[in-house]
């Protein structure tokens, strides 16, 4: 397409009103579509900056931490269950 002729601009062009809609639909959608991917990769960057903070970091340590100490709470809990269950019935 030449843009220095003005017989080919797309005002030019004939198109039927229902061309004309779907036309519209697609470029709205696709808008639409680039503005979500837009916010998306923002809330990424948001998020991995704040990752990199140090709270983030200290916040996932004592939640490793707090996280192993319940594991070990509850296998030892557990194991004095099965304790009294199996003196129970032997």
């Amino acid at each position: 397409m030449d843009i220095r002729n003005p017989a080919q601009h797309i005002d030019r062009v004939v198109q039927s009103p229902e061309d004309v809609r779907k036309n519209r639909l697609r470029l709205t959608t696709t808008i639409e579509a680039i503005r979500y991917l837009a916010n998306q990769g923002m809330a990424l960057e948001s998020i991995y900056i704040s990752m990199m903070s140090f709270d983030f970091a200290f916040a996932l340590l004592l939640l490793d931490k707090t996280m192993g100490f319940t594991d070990f709470l509850c296998q030892a809990l557990q194991s004095k269950s099965q304790d009294i269950i199996f003196s129970w019935w032997s």
